[in-house]
């Protein structure tokens, strides 16, 4: 008797492994999704420091201090910039800061001399909570 097609179990099996391939990479995929984003935003803070830069310079100021909420200045910033936040570019060069991203719930911070971190999932007041940075 010669059989056509596949069995039940054939078919369940081939739905398992099918599944958890599907599992395996959906973790990884969303964990890249996540890394460019909280990469997007810390790069994003990097441009806004090259912008302060170039305006200080262009402007004569020794110190800028930006207050993102309110300040509605045109200092030159293009691409993703924070809803609100608080940024210092120092008369030495040191920036400190803390931005919050509306879109995505993501905090950088970053103090004097130290790398930029940020956050996924971060609610606006948790992350302007840290404002003594500015003072550091």
């Amino acid at each position: 008797m010669k059989r056509n097609g596949f069995t039940l179990i054939e078919l369940l099996a081939t739905i398992v492994i099918l599944a958890i391939v599907m599992l395996i990479a959906s973790f990884t995929v969303n964990n890249q999704i996540k890394k460019s984003k909280l990469n997007s935003a810390i790069e994003s803070a990097n441009m806004i420091k090259k912008a302060t830069d170039l305006y200080k310079m262009t402007n004569e100021k020794e110190a800028l201090e930006i207050d993102f909420k309110t300040d509605k200045t045109d200092y030159g910033l293009e691409g993703q910039t924070p809803s609100s936040g608080y940024y210092l570019n120092d008369s030495e060069g040191n920036v400190s800061y803390n931005l919050w991203y509306r879109e995505n719930k993501i905090c950088v911070s970053k103090k004097k001399n130290e790398e930029p971190l940020a956050q996924l999932d971060v609610e606006e007041s948790e992350c302007l909570a840290k404002t003594s940075i500015l003072n550091e």
